[in-house]
Order: C-alpha cells, then sequence, then structure tokens
C-alpha cells in the first residue's frame, strides 16, 4: 500500500522520474508499533529512511498512545496482544508495563496543577466576597 502510495505522489529527487520507488520495512529495527520505512529509487539508487512515529523521552510515540488508549479502556498486556493479532500489527510494545510511568507521571502533575488552580480561584473568589480577611 504504502509503494502505491510513493509511487503515485512522489518524484526522486535526484533524477526527477516518478514511478520509481521500492518502499520496505525493515522489520528487525521494529520497536512496538513503530517501524523504520525505506524508500529506493530504482533507477538512481537513491533512499530515505523514517520512523512511521516521532520519539518522546520514553520511547516512540504510538506505542505510548496504545498503552494509554489500553489503560483508558481498563485493558492490560494481554488483551492488547489480542487487540494487535486481531488488527493484522505488530504485537504491542515489549515493555508494555514501562510506559505506565509516562502516563502516571503526567496525570499526577495534571492533578497537581488543578488542585492548585482550583486553590488560587477559590481564594480570589473568597477575597472578592469578603469572607476572607487580609
Amino acid at each position: 500500500m504504502l509503494n502505491d502510495i510513493f509511487n503515485n505522489i512522489a518524484k526522486c529527487r535526484y533524477c526527477d522520474k516518478s514511478f520509481c520507488f521500492d518502499v520496505a520495512e525493515n522489520k528487525s529495527s521494529r520497536k512496538g508499533l513503530a517501524t523504520n520505512v525505506s524508500a529506493t529509487c530504482k533507477y538512481c539508487g537513491s533512499g530515505h529512511t523514517s520512523m512511521t512515529s516521532n520519539t518522546v523521552s520514553d520511547g516512540y510515540e504510538v506505542n505510548l498512545r496504545f498503552v494509554y488508549g489500553m489503560r483508558c479502556i481498563g485493558i492490560g498486556k494481554s488483551a492488547a496482544q489480542i487487540f494487535c493479532a486481531l488488527m493484522n500489527l505488530p504485537p504491542p510494545p515489549a515493555k508494555f508495563e514501562r510506559l505506565y510511568t509516562p502516563i502516571f507521571k503526567a496525570r499526577w502533575k495534571l492533578f497537581h496543577l488543578v488542585q492548585w488552580l482550583t486553590a488560587r480561584a477559590l481564594m480570589k473568589l473568597s477575597l472578592k466576597m469578603n469572607t476572607i480577611r487580609t
């Protein structure tokens, strides 16, 4: 499918030919749902490789989002493995549980921020209504 997309919309920037790309996945570089894809021109041999997901501090964004989604609907690693198999996707990240930490850290920071903003708003409201004297 990616091969068709590349060949229908892209031209090689070196030899200026269309319909010339071979697109391949490097399966040994797969990291959970993120993978490395390369496009190589059949005529001049120029190529480009890229990961299918952006990196974040704890791995790849697609894996973090996948784990977050699975946790939001209340299922864990074994259900994620079944889901990936049914959808013909690569297996979920091997360190599925390791990705819980950044999710919990972000939720904890958000909780404290909301708590601080709420206390600040209540303090301003109380001062405005003269229920607290300074």
